[in-house]
């Protein structure tokens, strides 16, 4: 019953994807936010798993995927897979 701390990283993570939640971006140089929102919906999704276990193999593949890529997301993302307010703070810097 872990599923109500990852829809709270998935909100803290979707202000940052909409814009709303800014000042954490430091001008177009950190990526952690957008990472949280992934990491919150592994945890979502590792709950679920749990809950109506037995659950066919790519269920766990797609868990151990959010997973990985909230990761890698922390760190970096392509510039097509962050939000058009990010990519103008960027390109405002370079």
């Amino acid at each position: 019953m872990i599923w109500p701390i990852g829809a709270m990283l998935m909100i803290v993570g979707l202000f940052g994807y909409a814009g709303i939640w800014r000042n954490w971006s430091r001008d177009g140089f950190y990526y952690y936010v957008f990472g949280v929102f992934w990491f919150g919906l592994s945890v979502v999704v590792t709950d679920v798993q749990t809950l109506l276990a037995p659950l066919p193999i790519w269920f766990l593949n797609l868990t151990t995927f959010f997973f990985f890529a909230s990761i890698v997301t922390a760190f970096y993302l392509p510039p097509c897979l962050t939000p058009r307010w990010f990519r103008a703070m960027r390109r405002t810097w370079e």
